[in-house]
């Protein structure tokens, strides 16, 4: 739904330096923590907001939100459709942190979740137990974290699988001569499926090797073959990126003819798995091959939507820019999930000012606004933990975004900080008297 503020209003009532700046940094959560803590006489409201707070942030590997919600109290017993607890939705994520280039964050947020309370073992209504779904759809570093906090490999349900022996031996063998031995001898046939389905390249890739994956390449291992999922080996280029070798190893995956357009069974392609998962070196290596940039997945979203992410990394700007070039047109493009969203709206989402200014001064239209969720007040309170936050919580104005009528306004809470940037955002929006609310109040239900 689009706004009612024009071009030129936001130029009226937002100067250039309220705009978030390319190197923003987080400043810290103290106006969350105050909005939060104050309205803790709200009750289940309150501690509604806090849950899905949380959520979302453990999600995107947000350390210090997640650290801050577990100090508030946020409930760690709630469960999703599948029955699954917040570690069982964390297992499955692979989104990158957009808060800092600290690979280990989503280990850091699983460790918080752990010494709070959250079971390893625990199960959701199909069986799953955050194991099997870290090896079902996660990363190969989260099978590893299960594996270290002493969760069983070999239970599964209807969605997860176990963790494989070669696998196990993979992961704890400290000498890679040896692992990449012992991974060789676990496939007699280096095409035939494993007993979950996977193929030796795809798992070669999802560990990261590039010394596997070069040797079954060697020996015949088609790159196309999809694995389970019908994921292929070009989906973790974002993994092998990691390796110093990493880069000869995709080199010589798109040597044996591995489709740099390859879509797994939710139609995602190695671009976006790229993308998301914060590896620009990936994003530029496939791009440089062909890859096609316009190719949404089965829920309407293209790479540009996941392109906060590769603000974690030093070269993030530069892929950022390389995935804009390639597509100008997609700039705008509204995916189908969770109700819809441009790539603008995923980045201030997930909460990257740098991405925001670049798409941006890139064209991006301001006024398209996306799917609802958390109120307007708590939401610029988190956006102002960066230094030039005032900025998106400007631009969620112009898509259309109000107060949801409960608790502290955005105008109280704007005037609460003290901060001229945002209260100069705030005020000067408040002669559209035309508002959207940002949520129905039984949306956090």
């Amino acid at each position: 739904m689009s706004s009612h503020s024009t071009q030129s209003d936001y130029s009226r009532t937002t100067s250039s330096s309220d705009l978030p700046a390319a190197d923003d940094s987080p400043s810290g959560l103290d106006y969350l923590e105050r909005l939060l803590r104050e309205g803790s006489s709200m009750g289940p409201f309150n501690d509604k907001i806090k849950r899905a707070l949380l959520w979302r942030a453990a999600a995107m590997s947000d350390l210090p939100m997640v650290q801050l919600m577990v100090e508030l109290g946020a409930s760690l017993d709630s469960r999703d459709a599948d029955g699954g607890q917040l570690l069982h939705f964390v297992a499955k994520s692979v989104l990158a942190c957009v808060q800092s280039d600290r690979l280990d964050a989503r280990l850091e947020v699983m460790r918080i979740l752990v010494d709070a309370g959250i079971d390893v073992a625990s199960k959701d209504k199909h069986g799953d137990s955050p194991l099997s779904l870290a090896m079902h759809k996660g990363l190969a570093a989260s099978v590893r974290f299960f594996l270290n906090a002493g969760a069983d490999p070999a239970v599964h349900g209807r969605n997860g699988c176990s963790v494989s022996q070669y696998l196990i031996d993979f992961l704890s063998c400290t000498n890679e001569a040896d692992a990449v031995a012992g991974f060789l001898a676990a496939f007699e046939n280096v095409n035939g499926p494993d007993e979950n389905g996977f193929r030796s390249l795809e798992r070669a890739a999802w560990l990261g090797s590039p010394a596997v994956v070069k040797a079954l390449l060697h020996a015949g291992a088609d790159p196309n073959l999809p694995g389970r999922r019908g994921v292929r080996a070009l989906h973790f280029a974002a993994e092998l990126m990691c390796h110093p070798d990493g880069e000869d190893a995709v080199i010589a995956l798109l040597k044996a003819g591995a489709d740099p357009d390859a879509q797994d069974e939710a139609g995602v392609t190695p671009l976006s798995c790229a993308a998301a998962k914060g590896s620009a070196a990936a994003v530029l290596a496939l791009l440089k091959a062909g890859a096609n940039p316009s190719l949404p997945d089965k829920e309407g979203e293209i790479p540009l939507h996941c392109a906060a992410q590769l603000m974690c990394d030093p070269r993030g700007h530069e892929a950022m820019a390389a995935l804009i070039k390639a597509a100008p047109r997609l700039l705008d493009y509204v995916s189908m999930s969770g109700g819809g969203g441009t790539p603008l709206y995923s980045a201030i989402m997930c909460g990257s000012p740098a991405a925001a200014r670049l798409l941006l001064k890139a064209g991006a239209d301001r006024t398209i606004a996306g799917p609802p969720v958390i109120p307007l007040v708590y939401l610029a309170a988190e956006m102002m933990r960066y230094r030039r936050g005032a900025g998106l919580v400007g631009v969620l104005l112009d898509m259309g975004f109000r107060d949801l009528g409960i608790g502290s306004t955005l105008r109280d809470f704007a005037l609460s900080t003290n901060s001229l940037s945002l209260i100069r955002v705030v005020l000067g929006r408040e002669s559209d008297v035309r508002f959207r609310t940002l949520m129905p109040k039984e949306a956090l239900t």
